[in-house]
């Protein structure tokens, strides 16, 4: 499909994950993606959203009272969120990787499924074995065996 995509102009889309550029109107691509991807990461990593709080951009209370227009002129004008100082030098490196202002300065998709964070838990990477596995190290066994898929807890 990539070949017979051209760059979209659409805004479309939920817009704390939104890159740089689709907010600024510009023409996007799958290095759009990329960003989203990161913004993720960071949010799941650090259970916060990035912009206002837990990623170095401000409080938790920040986060509270970030009005729209105001998180538009953060990710359009601000440095890109960074992983806290105790994360892993491989997670810090995928984050940097993935928020970068400039698309053309973005890890690629194939990149980021070469990146030594992910391929050190499995190749192919398996995302969801990795998920599993920081939510284990992070709350314990038990609470990760007490959580479906969906998240919904079930009797221990």
């Amino acid at each position: 499909m990539s070949c017979t995509l051209s760059k979209c102009a659409s805004w479309v889309g939920t817009v704390h994950y939104m890159s740089p550029e689709r907010i600024s109107g510009g023409t996007y691509s799958y290095d759009s993606d990329v960003w989203s991807l990161g913004i993720t990461l960071l949010e799941l990593a650090t259970a916060t959203f990035p912009y206002g709080g837990g990623g170095g951009s401000g409080s938790g209370e920040r986060a509270q009272r970030l009005g729209y227009w105001d998180l538009l002129d953060l990710i359009v004008e601000s440095p890109p969120p960074s992983s806290p100082a105790h994360f892993s030098a491989e997670f810090k490196e995928m984050i940097s990787g993935c928020l970068q202002k400039l698309p053309e300065a973005r890890a690629s998709s194939t990149q980021l499924r070469q990146h030594r964070l992910l391929v050190q838990h499995a190749h192919p990477p398996d995302i969801s074995a990795w998920v599993q596995h920081a939510l284990t190290k992070l709350f314990g066994q038990r609470a990760c065996a007490s959580a479906d898929v969906t998240g919904r807890s079930t009797p221990a």
